[in-house]
């Protein structure tokens, strides 16, 4: 009896481990941050980059993305927030869209608008688990 419990506990062990290393490690996964805008001058924003540090960010231009392979071999939250936008015309909202993309598929998306003098807060977080 004693064998026979041993064999069946050998085996699902064994199963098991086949099971969790056949699952995909998000270890190297593709990570990219988007942020799309409109009627900004300019924007600062701040992300997790592959490493888990975080990154300021302050373009020159009103679209922005940055791409990168995951680092971090644990669970963490990718983050991308959009802190701030100047308005081209005073009388227009700004918007502002915030996302993020896991292996090409978008995961997390936000959108924010706003007027001269208010903060545009778009904030896009993702849990990514290996």
């Amino acid at each position: 009896m004693k064998r026979v419990f041993f064999l069946s506990l050998l085996i699902s062990s064994v199963a098991c481990k086949k099971s969790s290393s056949s699952s995909p490690s998000t270890t190297n996964a593709q990570i990219e941050y988007e942020v799309k805008t409109t009627n900004a001058s300019s924007w600062s924003g701040i992300y997790l980059d592959a490493t888990d540090a975080a990154t300021l960010v302050q373009p020159t231009s009103a679209d922005w993305t940055v791409t990168f392979k995951n680092q971090v071999p644990s669970a963490r939250y990718l983050t991308m927030q959009v802190t701030s936008l100047t308005p081209i015309d005073i009388n227009s909202p700004v918007g502002a869209i915030a996302t993020i993309y896991v292996n090409g598929k978008i995961v997390k998306s936000d959108t924010a608008s706003g007027y001269e003098n208010q903060f545009i807060l778009p904030l896009a977080q993702y849990n990514l688990i290996p």
